[in-house]
């Protein structure tokens, strides 16, 4: 007969291992959705700013896209699910690039370089490359319940 004490133990260890797992299943869920959610609202920023003709007129200060949600879970990296996980670090990176290159217009303008023309092919080549590309991760966490979303119209 096996001792009352040894199965008690073997029932806590137990417990204590799947609540664990939970934990970081319940982790690794909420880390994805926050990026993801932030994804999604850059997406409708960018297509926003895009169809906003002050971005052109060098009164308007481009104001850098804001990433606080990246920036604090960047040190939880490998969380995020395996399938988008590189799309992320691409999106990131390259909103990063026009960010920095926001912070350029008043040099290329002195140098007499299309700032415009550079500016708005970057925006594009954001918007072509990553408006779809988390539609299914959008779609397994519930992303697009949040609200209508002007991420997925085609920018002009």
């Amino acid at each position: 007969m096996t001792d009352p004490a040894v199965i008690a133990a073997l029932i806590a260890f137990a417990a204590t291992l799947g609540a664990s797992w939970y934990d970081k299943y319940a982790e690794k869920r909420t880390t994805n959705k926050a990026i993801l959610a932030e994804i999604h609202r850059l997406l409708e920023v960018v297509l926003d700013h895009v169809r906003w003709e002050g971005r052109r007129d060098p009164k308007f200060p481009l104001i850098p896209f804001s990433t606080p949600v990246y920036t604090e879970q960047v040190k939880n990296i490998g969380w995020v699910d395996k399938d988008i996980v590189a799309a992320v670090v691409k999106f990131y990176g390259y909103l990063g690039y026009i960010n920095s290159l926001q912070r350029l217009r008043e040099q290329y303008i002195s140098a007499g370089k299309d700032f415009d023309k550079q500016y708005d092919d970057s925006l594009k080549r954001l918007l072509d490359h990553f408006q779809h590309k988390f539609d299914p991760a959008f779609e397994r966490y519930k992303i697009t319940e949040m609200g209508p979303t002007k991420a997925h119209e085609p920018a002009t």
